[in-house]
């Protein structure tokens, strides 16, 4: 083989390697940098867990017993109160999904479950504070069997908020 085929070759192995390796995590959030309050940082489904054989961005069907949907990414946040939004879309298929969502760190965690009855987008919003950098983790889950449904991740993000805000959670239709 010659020495220009083998060059060839491994520039074509680089490039898909490159097209297939998800980028990296956002270096602004490696528990040493604090950003501004208010601003919001998007961390890219590629960075959670989910069902095995599921990719993140697909619709999972949600028949079967209760189930750990999306967890992760274990984001090292520095110190304060810090807002989750989970953005997804559900479908009930005429049933009703019971979810439940966390957010926090190191079994610390602001819980919330909502009955989902109704197709739509909708953003689950959750605060927690953090009184040290922690590995953040957010988790969704169905808290009991269902017949049908399914729910499809969006996008997640995190912004820091002002240490003087209550926590407090939404789950609305977008």
């Amino acid at each position: 083989m010659s020495a220009d085929k083998i060059k060839e070759e491994a520039e074509d192995k680089a490039v898909a390697d490159a097209a297939t390796r998800p980028p990296s995590p956002d270096p602004r959030l490696n528990g040493q940098y604090v950003p501004p309050l208010g601003e919001r940082i998007e961390w890219p489904l590629h960075l959670f867990e989910c069902l095995p054989g599921v990719d993140r961005g697909e619709a999972i069907d949600l028949t079967g017993q209760q189930k750990t949907l999306l967890f992760g990414p274990y984001v090292q946040l520095p110190a304060g109160l810090w807002l989750a939004r989970m953005r997804f879309s559900i479908d009930p298929q005429g049933g009703e999904v019971q979810a439940r969502f966390d957010w926090g760190a190191l079994g610390l965690f602001t819980t919330e479950t909502y009955l989902i009855r109704d197709p739509g987008q909708y953003e689950a919003r959750m605060v927690h504070a953090w009184d040290s950098p922690q590995a953040a983790e957010f988790r969704a889950f169905t808290c009991r069997p269902s017949f049908q449904g399914y729910i499809r991740f969006h996008g997640f993000s995190v912004e820091r908020l002002s240490d003087s805000s209550p926590p407090s959670t939404v789950c609305a239709q977008a």
